[in-house]
């Protein structure tokens, strides 16, 4: 019975990779066509515009002055001369081609929402991945109810599954289609995070020390982001965040190791701010502002204390530069000013998670001179 259960499950995953692999050919084929359709209007308009000649208008020829009449002039005779051939190919005057230097292409068509677009190949697409994601779990969750395979087979299969699909989103796939690509590169992703995790927290495999863990869990969220700025998917840059922040909550070991980890989070923070102003996502520096937040109050929760004034203070400098100096900058960089809105906002949260980490800190360690800074810090944000 379980053996047809399973077979029942790798033919549902089966069948949905199908279906959303012909559903981004047909979404393919369709802007093929709209493609097509433009280039034909432009090539129309740019006919009529041939066909039609040039005249200048009535005010024009009404301006012009009267031909002046010259004086009669006897005929002169002249030898007759040989005919002239004229060339097979004569040379266009200069009036037939001033129509099609006039000639514009016809404007591209605005783009616009479409449902079907985000059905069909989008929305389709990610349920294909989330299913992969399932279908690896449950794999991993069977062979283990079972004891089929060894805990070391079960983590370098799933390895090899991870390898698999990030082969095959960074395949010609890439260039024919780019979601398809996109979603099995960001499956690829998260299983390579359910692997490490697996090694390290389920079966504590002796292999996957913490030295060793934290080199796997930096490396796959450094090749998140790196994959994120090449396939401009955003999907894979949010899912490198979570994995950049989770990272020392799955390392945790329960002792104090503030240095280290206020190291991490201002080196994440860089790279974070990297892949942000390589692609102008504000929400994911946003993103990476707020799981910064979360993890820093929590470690306020574990670790908090007088001793750790002079780390707090260095860390919540170190990320007001670099988020609130990135919001500034960008923000005065922005051409359109529709869009100056997301950098200061990301500059004024900034500012803002500073306050309260001035706040958190005078309440922990109840030294008088925090009150004074945090007051300075509501005024810089407007808060007061």
């Amino acid at each position: 019975m379980e053996f047809f259960i399973l077979l029942l499950v790798l033919g549902l995953l089966s069948g949905m990779v199908f279906t959303f692999v012909k559903a981004c050919q047909v979404v393919s084929l369709e802007q093929k066509v709209r493609t097509l359709e433009t280039e034909v209007a432009g090539l129309k308009e740019r006919l009529n515009s041939r066909s039609s000649p040039q005249r200048p208008p009535a005010e024009t020829r009404k301006s012009l002055p009267p031909p002046v009449e010259s004086p009669v002039q006897p005929i002169r005779t002249l030898p007759a001369a040989a005919p002239v051939r004229e060339p097979a190919c004569a040379l266009p005057s200069r009036n037939s081609l001033q129509p099609v230097r006039n000639a514009r292409p016809a404007p591209s068509r605005p783009a616009s929402f479409s449902w079907e677009y985000f059905i069909g190949a989008k929305l389709l697409s990610w349920i294909g991945g989330f299913v992969l994601f399932l279908g690896t779990g449950f794999f991993v969750k069977y062979s283990i109810d079972n004891d089929l395979i060894s805990p070391e087979w079960r983590v370098t299969l799933t390895y090899l599954a991870a390898a698999g699909l990030l082969g095959a989103g960074l395949s010609r796939l890439r260039k024919k289609y780019p979601i398809l690509s996109g979603t099995l590169t960001s499956t690829g992703i998260l299983v390579l995070y359910l692997a490490t995790c697996a090694g390290r927290m389920f079966y504590e495999l002796p292999f996957f020390t913490t030295a060793i863990a934290t080199v796997l869990l930096a490396a796959t969220t450094a090749a998140a982001f790196i994959l994120a700025v090449r396939l401009r998917f955003r999907i894979i840059a949010f899912l490198g965040i979570i994995g950049g922040f989770l990272t020392p909550v799955i390392l945790s070991t329960g002792q104090d190791h503030t240095a280290s980890l206020f190291l991490y989070m201002t080196i994440l923070n860089v790279g974070l701010l990297a892949v942000v102003a390589a692609t102008r996502w504000t929400g994911a520096g946003g993103a990476g502002l707020a799981a910064y937040t979360i993890l820093l109050m929590g470690w306020f929760d574990e670790y908090g204390g007088p001793s750790h004034i002079l780390a707090v203070v260095i860390l919540s400098i170190c990320t007001l530069l670099l988020y609130g100096g990135y919001g500034l900058y960008a923000g005065t960089r922005q051409a359109e000013p529709d869009r100056k809105g997301g950098p200061f906002l990301l500059a004024f949260c900034a500012i803002a998670v500073t306050c309260l980490t001035a706040f958190r800190l005078q309440a922990e360690c109840r030294f008088r001179f925090l009150s004074p800074s945090s007051h300075l810090l509501l005024l810089l944000a407007g808060m007061r």
